[in-house]
Parts: structure tokens; sequence; C-alpha cells
């Protein structure tokens, strides 16, 4: 059982690696304005939060389904893994936060864009001399 518990953890470690380096991306791509590859990196993160969630879940049955006198190893190993998905986390959530921000800064944007568009159209429909009878 341990051995499945710390092959879970190190397969949950793995998985939190990639999602920082996914994170990562998403943060250059806001900073470079690239809304196609925020998309695109957000859903593969999602995609492997819900794997994350799944051996989390795995995690905590084998801890719950352990005899209760743990070893200190273990038990040090285990404190160390929340520890640090707990930091982790906390990274994301504040890097998400910095996307969010720019994601809405990008719509407002769009949002001026349009409608300017619009307006422009609305101020010229009246030159347009193609309707007019001969």
């Amino acid at each position: 059982m341990e051995e499945t518990l710390y092959s879970s953890i190190m397969s949950h470690c793995s998985l939190m690696d990639q999602i920082n380096g996914i994170t990562e991306k998403i943060e250059e791509a806001g900073k470079a304005g690239d809304v196609e590859t925020i998309l695109a990196e957000s859903e593969n993160k999602q995609r492997a939060i819900n794997v994350l969630a799944q051996i989390q879940t795995k995690i905590e049955n084998i801890l719950g389904n352990m005899p209760v006198p743990l070893s200190a190893e273990l038990l040090s190993i285990v404190r160390c893994w929340a520890d640090d998905f707990t930091a982790i986390t906390e990274r994301w959530n504040q890097q998400d936060a910095t996307t969010a921000a720019f994601l809405e800064k990008a719509r407002e944007q769009t949002t001026k864009e349009i409608a300017s568009v619009f307006k422009s159209r609305e101020r010229h429909k009246g030159y347009n001399l193609a309707n007019v009878k001969k």
C-alpha cells in the first residue's frame, strides 16, 4: 500500500510540474498578447487539472485506508507533498488572476474596436451612392 502511495505522490508531483509549465506558457502568451495560445493552453491545463484531481482523490483514499500509526518517513513525505501542493496552487491562482485581468483588458479593447467600426459604418451609410437611382 505504501508503494502505491509513493507512486501516486510521484505521479501527482510530475503532473504538477507539467501544469507549471503550461501555466508559464499561458503567462508568457498573456504578456505577448497572444489570445489564441492562452485559450489552447488553458484547455490543456484544465485537462491536466482534471487528471490531477483524480490522482489526488486516489492518494486521499489510500491515506484513509492506511493503518493509523504512519511511519515518520511516510508522514514527512505526505506533509511535504501537501505543503507543496498548497503553495503551487496559490501560485497558479495568482497567475490565473493575472491572465484573467489581461483577457478582460483584451475583451474591453475588442468591444471598443467593434463599437468604433459600427459607428464609422453608421456615419458613412449616407455616403453610399450605389443605391441612388439614375
